[in-house]
């Protein structure tokens, strides 16, 4: 009787060790395991060439605007073939009135921005129900331009011309949002069309 005793007691502490002992893998689960230790850094997949001189676009960046609101934009860091942004603006009282959601994305022979915009409670704007899609048509390290691709229809841009970012320095990015002139004279006693409106916004780095 004690020996049968002596066995399970003996049989229970064997188990108890094995459960507190971190798994043996096989082989091949070894084989795709990620080889990430400590401080190991993480992969880093190739990125497209169109998309890295982008690069000055990635950070947190904020205006400080009346009454003590505020916007902020944040860029990733191109990673494959896209990079990602979100635009908030904040009033004095805290409240978020909005949000805007962007992708840049190198696709088969363009790279093409895609924009949604949100309300504070998540509804999508009845009037960017789609969508809008903007095209790259001009680069460098320190600016980008992006234009409708397509009609104001098919890029669900309205009268949206033209966006340009440029790094001015390390430290601030200028925002340019260009809208195409409206139809006829913006005064009926003079033959003048009404000029294009533009709205431009002088961002500096800030936390996140």
């Amino acid at each position: 009787m004690h020996t049968a005793l002596l066995v399970i007691a003996t049989l229970m502490a064997a188990s108890a060790s094995r459960a507190t002992e971190p798994a043996a893998q096989s082989p091949a689960a070894q084989a795709v395991a990620p080889a990430v230790g400590p401080g190991a850094a993480p992969s880093q997949p190739e990125t497209d060439a169109r998309l890295r001189a982008l690069r000055f676009l990635a950070g947190s960046w904020c205006l400080s605007q009346p009454k003590g609101a505020m916007i902020q934009e944040q860029w990733t860091e191109p990673r494959g073939n896209a990079m990602v942004a979100v635009f908030r603006r904040v009033l004095g009282n805290g409240y978020n009135p909005f949000y805007e959601f962007t992708q840049i994305v190198a696709e088969e022979g363009r790279v093409v921005l895609r924009q949604i915009h949100v309300h504070a409670d998540f509804d999508t704007d009845p009037r960017r129900a789609k969508p809008m899609v903007l095209r790259m048509v001009e680069s460098s390290d320190s600016h980008v331009v992006f234009e409708p691709a397509g009609t104001p229809e098919e890029a669900h841009s309205a009268d949206l011309a033209r966006i340009t970012y440029r790094r001015l320095d390390a430290d601030t990015l200028h925002l340019k949002v260009e809208s195409t002139p409206p139809k006829g004279p913006a005064d009926p006693a003079k033959p003048e069309p009404a000029p294009a409106q533009v709205l431009e916004f002088r961002m500096t780095r800030c936390g996140g």
